[in-house]
């Protein structure tokens, strides 16, 4: 069900990010609620915000060490919660997302998404994916690590 679930995500990342792609210009923006959400192209060479700008090796390699560690505890750990299976799948499948673009796209990760009611950075699925999961992993240490442990 898990890989299942990760490779569903990872299409969805891949699909919408060559839509975008082939049919929008860099920079372009297509609104679709006007003051709340729109479409908007952009190349990112960092993380959220801007961060760690051009340090593209650094990422692939955090990445790859991070998803091989979180696969590990992941197979290691059997009878891991439902929500630390769920976190997991989430981080490396939005990880490995962003990865690919990292690995075949030297001008950055495409990212495309954009709440324009805040200030808030444009991102993809592949982040939200990594996003929900780290909000799930949190979840699974606050209040199912311990009782996971005692089985």
């Amino acid at each position: 069900m898990y890989i299942l679930i990760g490779f569903l995500i990872l299409i969805g990342d891949f699909v919408t990010k060559l839509i975008v792609a082939k049919n929008m210009e860099i920079g372009q923006s297509i609104g679709v609620i006007d003051g709340v959400f729109s479409i908007t192209y952009i190349r990112n060479k960092g993380m959220a915000w801007g961060l760690l700008q051009n340090q593209r090796w650094l990422f692939i390699g955090v990445t790859i060490i991070v998803c091989t560690f979180l696969i590990w505890y992941f197979i290691k750990n059997k009878d891991l919660h439902f929500t630390g299976k769920t976190g997991i799948t989430l981080c490396v499948t939005g990880a490995i997302g962003n990865l690919i673009d990292r690995i075949f796209y030297p001008e950055g990760v495409i990212d495309f998404l954009s709440a324009d009611f805040i200030d808030f950075p444009i991102f993809n699925i592949a982040d939200m994916s990594v996003c929900i999961g780290a909000a799930f992993i949190i979840i699974y240490i606050l209040f199912f690590e311990s009782k996971t442990k005692e089985r």
